[in-house]
């Protein structure tokens, strides 16, 4: 082995020595990536597979999460993210520190950033959240390998289905040029499978959006829906129903889940019954009624009095008139 890998070895091992005081001296510099150096001991074991070329080594940087921006194509609804939903993820920080460091790229051209995360939006929040330095490993990287890395990071994280579901369809085109073969591979999963997630891309946003939270649509719900909404009826009835919930929510009345709400989308397209006729009561000059107008899917029904046709003919004649002028 020659004397300069030797060194290399030995001045690794001298700086897990002086680990703390290291650290101390680069975080008083709150703009410079401070090196962060490798949990653990060195072991014999440890310090011989280095000397033989067996260990790789990766540096992290402890940075102001300032200075970092998420990547465009992240699939987090970051928006969302808060410290509920984040407990117990700034428990762990709180009480041991970050442990996993993001993965992040550095960037050009942005003045107030120098980093965008790839992979680690919640830890990237919760810094925010509690003020910390940011650790992070720097790789380089193409859009399409950082999306592969991306969803390999989401897999084992707590990622909902919806975002994930609105990351494929967009980087589909945007990065994959539309090739869902390609993707599907670059990814390991089936097209079939990818499919459902396009198809849970695709819902209605008027169904989307008759509950609070969208992560709480999955795959299932999506199929469900799909299937249901087979033929312009039966999607009419269901997205119709959606607006409403989605008019309750916005007027503060009680929320429902995803799986409620599908449950009431579902009930929406198996009414047989006819809907009821909207009806308009118009009245004459003297504030009396003169007839009522019944509104159905296409068709509109008069009803008048004999004695209205009879004594007030020119004045229904002008009021009808006057309601075909007004509808909408």
């Amino acid at each position: 082995m020659g004397n300069k890998k030797l060194r290399s070895v030995l001045g690794a091992v001298a700086d897990h020595m002086n680990e703390s005081s290291s650290e101390a001296t680069e975080t008083s510099r709150p703009q410079t990536p401070t090196p962060h150096k490798p949990e653990g001991r060195f072991s014999a074991a440890g310090v011989m597979d280095a000397m033989a070329g067996n260990m790789e080594t990766v540096t992290t940087y402890e940075v102001d999460p300032a200075r970092c921006r998420l990547w465009s194509y992240h699939n987090r609804m970051y928006k969302l993210l808060d410290d509920k939903s984040c407990a117990s993820l700034i428990e762990s920080i709180r009480t041991h520190g970050q442990r996993e460091p993001a993965k992040v790229r550095r960037i050009k051209g942005d003045a107030k950033h120098e980093f965008e995360v790839i992979a680690g939006a919640r830890r990237l929040w919760v810094a925010h959240y509690l003020k910390t330095r940011y650790k992070i490993e720097v790789v380089d990287v193409d859009d399409e390998e950082a999306f592969v890395l991306s969803d390999d990071s989401n897999k084992q994280e707590d990622v909902s289905s919806f975002e994930r579901a609105i990351e494929y369809k967009r980087v589909l085109q945007d990065i994959f040029e539309g090739n869902q073969t390609r993707m599907a591979a670059r990814i390991n999963m089936s097209e079939a499978n990818l499919s459902r997630y396009f198809a849970l891309a695709s819902l209605p946003q008027d169904i989307v959006q008759c509950v609070p939270d969208p992560r709480g649509w999955t795959l299932p719900h999506a199929e469900k829906l799909r299937a249901a909404m087979k033929g312009i009826e039966l999607s009419r009835r269901i997205v119709e129903r959606a607006r409403e919930l989605q008019q309750r929510l916005q007027g503060g009345g009680a929320s429902l889940t995803a799986n409620e709400a599908v449950t009431e989308l579902l009930a929406a397209s198996k009414r047989t019954g006819k809907r009821a006729a909207k009806q308009d009561v118009v009245k004459g000059e003297s504030g009396k009624p003169l007839f009522t107008a019944k509104r159905g899917r296409g068709t509109i029904t008069f009803v008048v009095s004999l004695d209205i046709a009879k004594n007030k003919a020119n004045e229904t004649a002008e009021a009808v008139k006057r309601y075909f002028k007004n509808l909408p």
